[in-house]
């Protein structure tokens, strides 16, 4: 009600460029209109008041499109921001589901446990019991305040304009409450949307193609354009086959290298050797353009190419060799049985800089 202050809540100010003080680490809970399944993911909200937080989705995510239905039939959307809880909700939250839902569970999976829910005092939603803080409020449709702009995941202060916001009802929490938030435009902000999408992508890229062996966003993509996928090619046509499916699962995603399964997608200079050896680009290389990605890269665009949108232009490298009959050149490279033979703590020592130095250089 009337009492509601967002000033009780030390939110920060996090990046100098900053529009204001930014809730980046709440699990945001709303339901889909028509079914009631419960999602949930994080979200920016700026503190646009006492008593008001700006919304700013990616039109790519499920939240987006809960909330639009919702203003189809101009009808507010309720919602429940969680803080402070076990990194088992916020690793769900940004978690990538077949279709809209499924993140409370999740949740429950990565604790080992149920999740303990309680109903929330003003909105019909059930929040997470043992959450430091949650706030509550609703969307109203067809309003909006501008909002923006704010340091985002690739490093740049992005995306600033009309956007909706939450009108906060109530804010509930334990006594001596621990604040949370990230470092976001950060390694950080990074790191913590990356660890829950690999297992959200290796699951998806696996269904579409059985012999996916690995996954991984690298850091050098920000953890979110880049993706490395490892098969153990049955057929031609895989390779890219699983990065459609990576795509579909996770539109942020720009640009995907697949290699064989002796390349390890967590040693990037294994990979970029593939690419270099194993890749032509008038035969491997796919683009797909025009479709939706992520809004916040600076390089994105919209139905006209010179402004701003939520569309990028996709590529998909193929880095396998091709299957036989073809003759794919041998890797040089030392027998397996010979490497197994070798023991270092055995067959090597300290060097002793004395006698090892005239050894070197033929000088006793």
């Amino acid at each position: 009600g009337d009492d509601v202050d967002l000033d009780l809540l030390p939110v920060l100010t996090l990046n100098e460029g900053d529009a204001g003080a930014y809730i980046n680490a709440a699990a945001l809970i709303c339901k889909e209109r028509g079914t009631n399944a419960v999602n949930v993911g994080i979200y920016r909200n700026q503190k646009q008041g006492k008593r008001q937080l700006g919304l700013m989705i990616n039109p790519a995510n499920h939240g987006n499109y809960v909330r639009a239905e919702y203003e189809d039939h101009n009808e507010p959307m309720e919602v429940a921001l969680a803080i402070g809880h076990h990194p088992a909700l916020n690793m769900a939250a940004v978690s990538k589901q077949a279709g809209v839902g499924m993140e409370l569970e999740i949740a429950g999976a990565f604790l080992g446990e149920p999740l303990e829910v309680v109903k929330a005092e003003t909105v019909s939603l059930m929040v997470p019991a043992r959450c430091e803080i949650v706030i509550e409020g609703v969307v109203p449709p067809h309003k909006r305040h501008y909002e923006g702009p704010f340091g985002e995941w690739p490093h740049y202060y992005y995306k600033e304009g009309e956007q909706p916001y939450i009108e906060v009802t109530a804010i509930t929490m334990r006594k001596n409450p621990i604040y949370q938030c990230i470092h976001s435009a950060h390694f950080e902000h990074n790191i913590i949307g990356a660890a829950p999408r690999l297992g959200s992508l290796f699951k998806r890229i696996q269904e579409a193609v059985p012999s996916t062996t690995g996954v991984n966003m690298p850091i050098s993509g920000a953890a979110r354009s880049h993706c490395y996928i490892s098969v153990k090619k049955r057929a031609e046509g895989e390779p890219k086959q699983a990065a459609l499916a990576a795509i579909v699962t996770d539109p942020n995603i720009k640009h995907i290298i697949v290699v064989d399964d002796d390349v390890d997608v967590f040693n990037e200079t294994q990979v970029l050797w593939a690419l270099a050896m194993r890749f032509q680009a008038d035969r491997d290389l796919v683009i797909i353009p025009n479709i939706i990605g992520s809004h916040l890269n600076p390089t994105a665009y919209g139905y006209d190419r010179m402004e701003k949108g939520p569309m990028e232009t996709k590529l998909i490298f193929d880095a396998t060799k091709p299957l036989p009959p073809y003759d794919f050149p041998k890797e040089a490279q030392a027998p397996d049985e010979v490497l197994k033979k070798i023991d270092l703590a055995r067959d090597t020592r300290p060097y002793e800089p004395g006698k090892d130095d005239q050894a070197i250089t033929g000088k006793y």
